[in-house]
């Protein structure tokens, strides 16, 4: 038995079982909540995560679904940060120097990293930027409660990885395995950061 979690592999992949969340929903669900504080309007710009990886694909395509046609939403920069501290930083440096205040709306990552966004923004008088991550540790936590992170996505490890051994158990020992097991990801924002402990 082969049984995959966290990051989803190809259909070609002869798995057991897939324990993940769902991705496309995850992306979609964060930039709603971006339009929903903005009116429905704004230059965004997205960090991707690392390029071809099952989070970057869905995660990107949600966002787009939640983007793409709409009157007053612009898409101004996509580019991938490889959920890296350094590079995150990197690009909202950059950003920040090409945008203007007034001209950036939100900046969007796939990973909590976006903290690290958030907290320079807020160091070069940039409160007007709105930032949106993914995951939920206790700085994300913190980031939130503040105010310096507007939102993210809360989608457990620990009940990804022991699902994953559950189905691993079941599946050695002869009984069904669901294909895909899907866990729920709720949205944290500061209307319920309070009531939600960190995942790690």
């Amino acid at each position: 038995p082969v049984v995959a979690f966290s990051l989803a592999l190809s259909d070609a992949a002869n798995l057991t079982s897939f324990v993940g969340t769902d991705e496309v929903l995850i992306g979609k669900s964060v930039a709603d909540y971006a339009l929903s504080l903005t009116g429905g309007k704004g230059n965004m710009a997205l960090m991707t995560g690392i390029l071809g990886t099952s989070p970057q694909l869905g995660r990107s395509e949600g966002q787009h679904q939640a983007f793409d046609g709409k009157d007053g939403v612009a898409v101004v920069e996509e580019q991938p940060n490889d959920w890296a501290h350094d590079k995150t930083v990197a690009l909202i440096q950059n950003w920040l120097s090409k945008y203007p205040k007034g001209e950036l709306t939100a900046v969007f990552a796939h990973g909590p990293e976006i903290v690290a966004a958030a907290e320079y923004a807020k160091s070069q008088g940039r409160d007007e930027v709105l930032f949106f991550g993914v995951d939920y540790p206790e700085d994300m936590r913190q980031a939130i409660k503040s105010g310096i992170v507007q939102a993210t996505v809360a989608q457990s490890p620990a009940r990804l990885a022991k699902l994953a051994v559950e189905a691993a158990d079941k599946a050695v020992k002869g009984e069904a395995v669901e294909k895909k097991i899907v866990i729920e990801t709720p949205l944290i924002t500061k209307d319920n950061v309070d009531q939600v402990p960190a995942d790690y």
